[in-house]
């Protein structure tokens, strides 16, 4: 139930409110028939100018119009500056001044903006794909082309202490070979710690000469 429908069933409650109570006070005479009447007429006058005033009320009301954006199909005219929807053929907002447009030609703008939405969303979900793709093919040739050249140049041997001599047994004949073998393998040892410190130094000395790749190759060697 709308506002307006509440509203005719409260006139009509009252109406007949007041034909109850007139009847019952001719009836008991409560009132004289000159009073009656003089009421009743009091009664209709009041009726009419109440009518009159809600009449009144809703020409204001149309006449203001009603907040909107336009969207919705059951108004005339529209004026795009207030934001205002009107139910009559009103040439001009009341609110602004400005020429209203009709119902057909808002939609037609709105149609134009749905397109155009559309559009842009596509075209920026295209950019959004090209980007994505620029960005893994930039990261791609990152990683194959780029060369942490200082992480060569801070490269240390794994072998941060010398190992202890193993010291077998004396005169136990079972471990001689078993000595032979851990000093020839200590001798290796030292050889390549020696071979990896010298090849880190050239590398470093080629990179101060900027020489990246002859630093790489020697620093590289070293590792190996």
């Amino acid at each position: 139930m709308n506002w307006r429908d509440k509203e005719a069933i409260d006139d009509f409650v009252a109406e007949a409110e007041f034909v109850a109570e007139s009847i019952d006070a001719l009836i008991n005479d409560k009132i004289p028939l000159e009073k009656f009447d003089e009421k009743t007429k009091d009664h209709i006058q009041a009726r009419g100018f109440k009518e009159r005033e809600k009449e009144k009320q809703q020409e204001e009301k149309i006449l203001k119009g009603r907040d909107g954006k336009g969207i919705k199909d059951n108004y005339k005219k529209f004026c795009k500056f207030c934001l205002k929807e009107y139910m009559i053929d009103l040439p001009k907002c009341s609110q602004c001044g400005r020429d209203t447009i009709t119902f057909e030609e808002r939609r037609a703008e709105l149609m134009v903006k749905v397109e155009e939405y559309k559009e842009n969303k596509v075209r920026k979900k295209e950019r959004r794909a090209k980007w994505e793709n620029w960005r893994k093919t930039q990261a791609m040739l990152y990683n194959k082309m780029n060369t942490n050249y200082r992480k060569w140049e801070l490269y240390e041997s794994s072998e941060e202490e010398e190992e202890l001599p193993f010291i077998p047994p004396e005169n136990d004949p079972n471990f001689k070979a078993l000595e032979k073998d851990i000093e020839e393998r200590g001798k290796r040892k030292a050889a390549a710690r020696k071979k990896a410190t010298e090849l880190k130094e050239r590398g470093n000395e080629y990179m101060k000469k900027k020489k990246y790749k002859a630093a790489v190759k020697k620093y590289t060697q070293a590792i190996e």
